[in-house]
């Protein structure tokens, strides 16, 4: 898939509800999930891609990772829940990780006489040891009845502060969709709860994809570890949830998993569904943060393939999102503060080479230029509409009156479906010239109109429109631009009859 990084730097504070829960104390999430920037995608975007929105959204077309702390130019990780400091020498100190202070079970073993405890709940710059945990905002608020706070409606709102910074990553199935996605986001978004009041407005810059943490072979003969970088959402055999996977469970064949040297937590929610206003299915995932540890002689290409795809459901929203060996869990000491990161190198499985695979690759890419010119006569049949009716409201002319073009011209255009021409210059000119079938000089297409300030005639201002739409994509990546300008000039024309026959 290709993929694109984006840094999310939040313009106010931002409500991300740990739960959909609307009784007892608010808790907000310190990142940001890949569900709340698919949501932010779908709101945009899915009307506009009509049957391919169901692939691109609740498919596997197109994923959307976590939004995780920003540390310079790379994320900060999820504190692994093998890491532990012992009571009294803390790991912890001027918010660093000492690595020699670290005590990690997961390759590591408990020190004698020594209480430790756990630590979660934060963020860590694998390459400098910083420990980052956002501190979050609490705001009492009442609702409002006759302009007046309502009698027992005191609610608080816990949010991410403004300024923060996220960085994330968006895959696609191919460069057109992931263009379309990552324009989406080039104008900011809005996320979280209460958008419609002073939450949730965040800006969006496209970075290069970050470095992420080194591999390395486990200390601990035939182990191998894998860290969860998010939520992951497994299920049994029986369709049941799974929280203590085996490696069948992980689609590892032969691998056990090692309960004393893994380390989980779990957590259920519903996510809420705000284009239904009602929860989705409720999950039950093993947290971000957990460490599994299976033993086993495992296929380095399975672990590969769980690097590269992540494993378990909802990976569209980010979760499943598998490190294997990283550094910082094998060990600590010697990965946290001495950089420890690699520059990703994104693993394409290669299409094999055949006739056959190559015809069907061919006849997918037709199929998406189709769909892609299609849904841009959709947009442009839709501006030729507000414009004529803009002019016919400036000239007074009513609806039972006839004005511009008419059904039956607009179906003429469908004669040239069985016509072939060399260029887009002569296309244009059958359409436009003395003899086409927008002639200036037809009493329909030569009625003039007013566009902003201008007076044009409606064959010309039409004629200046296509040649606009030639220079857009998908006209600029079609392989025969003249082909694909017919084909828009046809689609828009049936559209444009649909509408005139409605009315």
């Amino acid at each position: 898939m290709k993929q694109q990084s984006i840094i999310i730097e939040l313009l106010e504070d931002t409500v991300i509800s740990a739960t959909s829960a609307t009784a007892g104390a608010h808790h907000s999430l310190d990142y940001i999930p890949g569900a709340t920037l698919l949501g932010a995608a779908a709101a945009r975007l899915y009307g506009q891609l009509g049957s391919a929105a169901f692939e691109v959204f609740h498919g596997n077309a197109a994923r959307f990772s976590d939004g995780l702390p920003l540390a310079g130019d790379h994320p900060a990780w999820p504190v692994p829940l093998s890491w532990h400091e012992k009571k009294f020498e803390p790991a912890r100190a001027d918010g660093t990780i000492d690595g020699e202070q670290l005590v990690n079970l997961a390759s590591g073993e408990r020190p004698e006489g020594d209480q430790i405890k756990q630590l979660r709940e934060a963020h860590v710059d694998i390459a400098t040891g910083t420990w980052i945990k956002p501190t979050l905002r609490l705001r009492m608020k009442t609702a409002l009845e006759n302009g007046s706070a309502k009698e027992s409606a005191l609610f608080g709102y816990e949010a991410i502060p403004a300024g923060s910074r996220f960085l994330a990553t968006i895959a696609a199935r191919d460069e057109q969709l992931l263009g379309q996605l990552t324009e989406v986001f080039s104008h900011g978004i809005l996320i979280g709860r209460s958008r419609s009041t002073e939450y949730g407005r965040a800006s969006v810059s496209l970075v290069d994809p970050p470095a992420l943490p080194q591999s390395v072979p486990s200390p601990i003969d035939g182990l191998t570890f894998l860290y969860l970088a998010s939520d992951l959402c497994l299920l049994d055999r029986n369709g049941q949830p799974c929280l203590a996977p085996e490696g069948e469970d992980l689609g590892i064949e032969g691998a056990k998993l090692v309960p004393e040297k893994s380390f989980l937590r779990t957590r259920s929610y519903a996510p809420w569904n705000a284009y239904r206003r009602h929860h989705d299915m409720e999950r039950q995932v093993i947290a971000r943060g957990s460490v599994l540890a299976l033993s086993g002689g495992i296929d380095p290409a399975a672990l590969k393939a769980i690097a590269r795809e992540g494993l378990g459901l909802y990976r569209n929203q980010g979760l499943g999102r598998v490190l294997v060996n990283p550094g910082f869990v094998v060990d600590p000491n010697a990965a946290i503060g001495k950089g420890g990161l690699a520059t990703p190198v994104e693993d394409v499985p290669r299409t094999p080479d055949s006739p056959l695979i190559r015809l069907l690759i061919e006849r997918a890419d037709m199929g998406n230029e189709k769909t892609r010119i299609v849904q841009q006569a959709e947009e442009f049949s839709e501006r030729i509409r507000k414009v004529l009716d803009q002019a016919r409201l400036a000239g007074g002319i009513l609806d039972s009156e006839e004005f511009g073009p008419s059904k039956s011209q607009w179906k003429k255009f469908r004669d040239l479906r069985q016509k072939h021409h060399g260029s887009i210059d002569k296309l244009l000119t059958e359409i436009f010239g003395s003899n086409g079938i927008a002639r200036p000089d037809h009493q329909n297409w030569g009625t003039k109109i007013w566009v902003g300030s201008e007076q044009l005639k409606i064959a010309d201002w039409f004629r200046r429109e296509l040649e606009r739409e030639a220079e857009r994509d998908p006209i600029k990546s079609a392989s025969n631009r003249t082909e694909a300008l017919r084909r828009l000039v046809i689609e828009t024309a049936i559209l444009m009859a649909k509408e005139e026959t409605r009315r």
